[in-house]
Parts: structure tokens; sequence; C-alpha cells
């Protein structure tokens, strides 16, 4: 990865899910073994995704097609699972979960320019699943617990 797309991504995952107020979370210690696959897959022109996941046993997934879509995942705790799946142009997806109990989200973006963000934190067993089919559509959840 050339240093300009490794700017790209680490700024994506800024701009896209470390608010100002998660800025301040305390991050857990990576126990995640580095050779645990991450199922990803992009076509077309200048989409963008990126995983990062701390913790244990968690399970993410980024499937784009179309052109500047943006797909971020930020995970903690152990046991999640997020996928993102975005058909069409200019989308904006974000799933963030944190905690220590397993939490699924998902979001299905069909169509151009829609924003979603799933949030969670600190972690009930909480589903959450967003379908956006259409344009310009706009969700924003968060469950604190």
């Amino acid at each position: 990865m050339t240093t300009r797309a490794s700017r790209m991504l680490g700024g994506l995952l800024s701009a896209l899910l470390l608010a100002p107020a998660l800025a301040a979370e305390p991050l857990t210690p990576d126990l995640a073994p580095p050779e645990l696959p991450i199922p990803q897959s992009v076509t077309a022109d200048g989409n963008l995704a990126a995983i990062h996941q701390q913790g244990f046993a968690h399970w993410a997934a980024i499937s784009q097609s179309g052109a500047g879509n943006q797909g971020a995942i930020v995970q903690h705790g152990r046991q999640h699972i997020a996928s993102i799946e975005q058909r069409g142009d200019g989308n904006l997806a974000s799933i963030l979960q944190f905690g220590l109990m397993p939490q699924q989200a998902g979001i299905t973006q069909l169509g151009d320019d829609n924003r979603a963000r799933i949030e969670q934190r600190p972690g009930t067993r909480t589903d959450i699943d967003i379908l956006q089919r259409g344009d310009a559509m706009r969700v924003d959840i968060t469950v604190k617990r």
C-alpha cells in the first residue's frame, strides 16, 4: 500500500468514526492474531474501505460497487460482527461498536449519496441493520447502555 493510500485510509477512519467525544475512549490492547482473514472486495473507481479491529473473534466485511463510496468499520471488545454493502455512487457508511459483549451491525446502501452511521457502545448484545434503498438518505443510530 502506498503512503498516500495509507494516509487516506487513516484519515477516513478518523473523519468517519472518531468524533471528538470518542477520541477520549481508552483503547483495548490488540489481542487479535494478525493472520485472521478479513474479507473485503472493492470494484470501480474512487472507493475507499477501512477496517480496524481490536480484541478477538471479530468478523467484518465491506463490499463496494459503483464509484466514490466510502466505508469504515471499527470494532473493539470481542466477537463483534459488522458488514457494509454499497451499490451505487457517493455513499458513506460507518460502523463503530466497542464494548465487551458481542454486537452485530450491518449497513446496506442501494442507491446514490446515502449516509449511514451506527455507533453502539459499551456492549449490550444489540443487533442493528440499516437498509437504504434510494438516494440521498440519512440515518444515524447511537446505542449507549
